[in-house]
């Protein structure tokens, strides 16, 4: 039995690690080997990327840009922006417990289309 991962989500992702020296520095200048968006090819999966635009250590336009490229590669790749959020705005611990309820039962609505998961019903 061959596994393989069909789906990924990314919760504020940093597709671009070469923004400034502070973060090259991190992966030891080896930007180009670690770099999601410089590693864009054609892959058996979706991906699904939930992202606060409000949010400051990651830019929106990082993913925005990363999202048209994974697209032009011939990728399913989904972007959710809520507005007005901060990083890690869906963490029960930091912020509103509704973004946390609203990244969960989105990502369960997805897992469900791809018949991952069976339907559910939420008391929310």
């Amino acid at each position: 039995m061959e596994l393989m991962q069909n789906v990924i989500f990314g919760y504020n992702p940093s597709p671009d690690l070469d923004q400034g020296d502070d973060r090259r520095a991190k992966f030891n200048y080896r930007v180009d080997e670690y770099s999601p968006q410089r590693l864009i090819t054609k892959v058996p999966c979706h991906f699904h990327l939930f992202h606060g635009e409000a949010d400051t250590l990651i830019d929106i336009e990082w993913l925005k840009t990363f999202t048209t490229s994974m697209r032009a590669a011939g990728n399913h790749c989904e972007l959710e922006i809520y507005p007005n959020m901060p990083h890690c705005f869906f963490n029960v611990d930091f912020f509103e417990y509704t973004a946390f309820t609203h990244t969960t039962k989105q990502t369960d609505d997805i897992l469900v289309q791809m018949e991952y998961l069976p339907p559910m019903s939420y008391s929310f």
